[in-house]
């Protein structure tokens, strides 16, 4: 889960910084956090900070200080929820601005007792001060020097970074565990007498580690088999101990379960339980006491027996048994065990139903409310019938129900860690980042085709040319690539003249061309003059692009010859076979060349190859100009 952390500057809760989300497992102490928060929000770690939680009803809305934050204590065992804001607030602001008609109207306690002064851990010294704690500053310690309205507190205390020390004699030693405050100290408080002093200690138990884990109402059942407070059925120990009492004298009474007993009783057995006093059910007269302390029990529970998260889900399928059925199913191993205890019991009254008048829509009637809850209290009332007819539903399907959970991963007091795989991998820090779940896809509804892969780079001849864009192609494509988007309907580039490609295979490559003929280049744009041409050469006078060969017989400057078969060679003008000197050159008849070589006029061939040459030129200018210069 997450949970969202501001700082009040100030103090002023209309004053907060943006909100810091952070990812904490909700069965891990809310204390493990703090050094995160004073790096993140730059605390300065020589005052004291506490925890409140907000309240926001709108993005709009104002936040509201809703309760207290206890960092000895889990999100969960608060009854925190996921996506919640919480405050932090520096203490000095309510020693400063604190007096104490501010919060005597919300007094639970307060009385004068001793403080001492202490120095290199020994007392020098005793004064007389009024300690108060307030439901309107919970979780905070006041002490005063005098009991005036307008008296501003001599020091404030955060009571969820003490430890209680008491030895049953006077002095009551609050041990500084760990906090914002770098360097903080014990205090010494104590009474006249030790009753005095013991009742101090009663309500300092409830604010203080560790005795603030200890209470058992109210508390997560996570946090109970964490503590290894459940018996061998994963049950709580004070929940089995109440059932089996009215197993032994109570299956019979009249109206078990739903007759009320005093509040005044129950309560007080609910004090000492959670004061760590043992109470033996047997020794309670009235059974329906007991029965009030179970169903307390399931109502003051943070997390419902049949939980928040699937309370939409159980109240839409209350006419469907099998679906009521499943939701069981998909309940917390640790909410299981319970609630199979919890239907085991009620089939005992069943059993005795002619005798206590107890039939299933009486019982179901009695448990809904304390097992199944919305989130938001005051829906509860316009809900009670659909939560009724759904517990009915769990009462009269629960011999149906499939319990598939291990016993040994709740009993063994490590029920957090065994079942959340978070704390698995990440036991030994407070923030961890969950893998999303797997899904589970449809097959595709068509082929996909198949991955492009990236062309073979340039040969490195060619890698000086110019720089030409990366372009991937499809293993199914043949053909010549085709040009990026940015060209437009450009047609294709010309062959580079600079390069050579490599021949066929079967061919050796051209050799040089003879040094007597000369080379058509770039860099002069005009064709250098032939300066010697012997007559009757049997090298063919006509230049073709590359240097060599003649025209081919489809040209418009070849001679009239006789027609020649198709040759596949190629040369770098993209027409024309090699001269029959050329070792690549077909056999031929040696009079057709001689034939072709003396009938040709020297001079009109090279009219001919300076108006090819000068084509070939603004070719290449149009190429540049549209791609880039070569």
């Amino acid at each position: 889960m997450h949970v969202n952390f501001a700082f009040a500057k100030d103090g002023n809760i209309q004053n907060l910084t943006p909100y810091h989300r952070v990812d904490i497992e909700p069965g891990r102490l809310v204390g493990n956090i703090i050094q995160q928060l004073i790096n993140h929000f730059k605390l300065n770690r020589k005052e004291e900070y506490y925890l409140r939680l907000l309240h926001i009803a709108s993005q709009s809305a104002k936040p509201q200080l809703s309760g207290k934050v206890s960092t000895c204590l889990s999100l969960k065992d608060q009854g925190i929820a996921d996506g919640s804001h919480i405050g932090i607030f520096p203490l000095d602001v309510h020693e400063q601005n604190d007096v104490y008609a501010t919060i005597s109207p919300g007094v639970t306690r307060e009385g004068w007792a001793n403080k001492y002064s202490m120095k290199g851990g020994s007392k020098t010294g005793v004064v007389k001060r009024h300690f108060v704690m307030s439901s309107l500053r919970p979780g905070l310690l006041y002490y005063f020097e005098k009991k005036t309205a307008n008296c501003k507190p001599s020091g404030v205390l955060v009571l969820d970074y003490y430890e209680v020390e008491w030895d049953s004699a006077l002095v009551i030693r609050l041990k500084k565990r760990e906090s914002f405050r770098a360097n903080g100290k014990d205090y010494i408080m104590g009474g006249d007498t030790v009753k005095e002093a013991s009742v101090w200690v009663k309500w300092l138990k409830r604010e203080t580690y560790p005795f603030i884990g200890s209470i058992i109402f109210g508390k997560s059942l996570e946090s109970l088999a964490n503590r290894g407070l459940l018996s061998k059925e994963g049950v709580p120990e004070v929940f089995k101990k109440c059932c089996e009492s009215i197993e032994a004298k109570g299956l019979d009474v009249q109206g078990i379960m739903r007759e009320s007993a005093s509040n005044v009783t129950v309560d007080e057995i609910m004090e000492k339980i959670d004061d760590g006093i043992p109470v033996t059910f047997t020794n309670v007269v009235d059974p329906h006491v007991v029965g009030g302390v179970i169903k307390m029990f399931l109502k003051k529970l943070p997390d419902p027996l049949l939980t928040f998260d699937l309370f939409e889900r159980f109240t839409a399928a209350s006419r469907d048994p099998d679906q009521i059925v499943h939701l069981v199913g998909l309940l917390p191993t640790i909410h299981q065990c319970l609630l199979r205890y919890l239907l085991n019991f009620i089939d005992m009254i069943l059993a005795h139903s002619k005798q206590n008048l107890m039939e299933t829509q009486a019982l179901a009637t009695v448990f809904a409310p304390n097992v199944l809850r919305p989130r938001v209290e005051a829906d509860l009332l316009s809900a009670t019938t659909v939560i009724t007819a759904v517990f009915q539903q769990v009462i009269e399907n629960r011999n149906r129900i499939n319990w598939n959970y291990d016993l040994s991963s709740v009993v063994n007091g490590s029920y957090f860690l065994s079942n959340n795989p978070q704390a698995n991998s990440n036991s030994n820090t407070a923030v961890n980042v969950s893998s999303p779940p797997a899904l589970d896809l449809p097959p595709p509804m068509m082929e996909l085709p198949p991955p492009m892969m990236e062309l073979p780079p340039p040969p490195s001849d060619a890698a000086t040319l110019r720089n030409v864009p990366t372009m991937r192609q499809s293993p199914s494509v043949t053909g010549t690539p085709s040009l990026p988007p940015s060209f437009g309907d450009l047609p294709p580039p010309p062959p580079v003249f600079d390069s050579i490609p490599p021949p066929p295979p079967g061919f050796d490559p051209l050799p040089p061309p003879p040094s007597e003929f000369a080379v058509l280049t770039h860099a002069d744009q005009r064709l250098t003059p032939v300066t010697k041409i012997p007559p009757q050469s049997p090298q063919i006078p006509y230049r073709s692009l590359s240097g060599l060969g003649s025209p081919p017989p489809n040209h418009p400057h070849a001679q009239s010859a006789p027609q020649q078969p198709q040759n596949p060679y190629r040369s770098l003008s993209g027409l024309g076979s090699p001269p029959p000197h050329h070792p690549h050159h077909q056999a031929q008849s040696p009079g057709t060349y001689r034939e072709r070589a003396t009938s040709t006029d020297v001079h009109q061939q090279l009219a001919d190859l300076k108006i090819k040459h000068s084509e070939a030129l603004r070719k290449l200018e149009e190429y540049e100009r549209r791609f880039g210069p070569i």
